[in-house]
């Protein structure tokens, strides 16, 4: 026979001397439980209680032949053997049926194959008197005196995740102490995460800066270098009326190129910025939380021939163009020295 077993509180993680043969399934059926019985050691533990919502509970098989010797079992566990009859429900496809609930569970366990499922039926049980349901208030403010290395609090932790009832959801939201704590690791790699976020940021705008500020001033350059060819090409006009042209449209050519040349190093510098703080923010995305490393002095370092390819980079570009720009002028400087 294929004999279940419903749990929800301690029989989970501490089925003692029940015969349990499989593991605990989390497809159980939807009963109505609550943190509303206290028990002994002071805990207060999870039973049915019919007005509350109802949460999805576990079960497994036992390793017994017949539906008796599941009822005793579970009986010796749960320490209800006097009143087995009352307190142990159970359900069998050729015996009938008896417990709270019994109607849902008779369904839950016909879907599933079984031939007998057997479950705790305890109700709620407050300040000694039977039946009589707690309120959250009257839950907390039992529980939270005894602290976090009480029997209670262990109860509380140990229910299975699914078993998500209101009453606990209040326990762990109000009692600091029931709150899961954090694992020393889970705890740096939420600060490591965290920095990781916070690096990424700053390195996210200054790599913006970077580039608008580039072409900002790339920009600039272009007007400049319009506004002194303009004035070469008026100085060369007849009616400009100056009295040495050519040398002075050679001072401007000249002071157009070495501006030229100027952005052009400002170009490879910002070249150079923007790549390692490219590779920190891969790093701060990546594995070591986005600390600057030697790739700053690497890039230095480099060859200017390979840090900067036209056809690689836009920085590249840019720092050839004001570069021929620069030449072509000294060019035209000496042309009109000399012309």
């Amino acid at each position: 026979m294929n004999i279940g077993c419903l749990g929800w509180g301690s029989l989970i993680w501490n089925p003692d001397t029940l015969p349990v043969r499989s593991g605990w399934y989390q497809d159980g059926p939807l009963l109505p439980v609550e943190f509303a019985r206290h028990s002994s050691e002071d805990r207060v533990t999870l039973v049915l209680v019919p007005t509350v919502p109802s949460v999805r509970t576990l079960w497994c098989l036992l390793a017994v032949t017949d539906l008796q010797t599941a009822r005793d079992e579970l009986a010796a566990r749960e320490s209800v053997l006097k009143t087995k009859e009352r307190n142990i429900g159970f359900w069998s496809r050729t015996s009938g049926a008896s417990g709270m609930f019994a109607e849902v569970i008779g369904n839950w366990a016909a879907g599933h194959q079984l031939d007998a499922v057997v479950w705790t039926s305890l109700g709620p049980k407050w300040q000694h008197v039977e039946g009589r349901v707690p309120s959250a208030d009257d839950v907390l403010n039992f529980v939270r005196p005894q602290g976090p290395d009480s029997k209670a609090a262990e109860y509380i932790r140990k229910t299975p995740e699914q078993v998500d009832t209101e009453y606990r959801h209040r326990m762990i939201s109000e009692i600091d102490w029931l709150r899961p704590r954090a694992t020393t690791e889970e705890a740096k790699m939420a600060t490591l995460d965290e920095s990781r976020k916070l690096n990424s940021d700053v390195l996210i705008k200054r790599i913006d800066h970077t580039l608008s500020f580039t072409f900002t001033i790339t920009k600039l350059m272009y007007l400049v270098n319009g506004a002194g060819l303009a004035f070469i090409y008026f100085a060369f006009n007849k009616g400009s009326g100056l009295a040495n042209p050519k040398t002075i449209g050679f001072i401007v050519a000249v002071a157009l190129a070495t501006l030229n040349l100027i952005h052009a190093n400002f170009i490879q510098n910002q070249h150079i910025w923007y790549r390692v703080d490219s590779k920190a923010l891969d790093d701060a995305i990546g594995a070591n939380g986005g600390q600057r490393d030697s790739s700053y002095h690497d890039e230095r370092n480099r060859s200017w021939r390979t840090k900067l390819s036209p056809i690689k980079s836009a920085h590249g570009t840019f720092w050839w163009f004001h570069v021929a720009t620069a030449l072509a002028l000294l060019v035209l400087g000496v042309v009109l020295l000399y012309a």
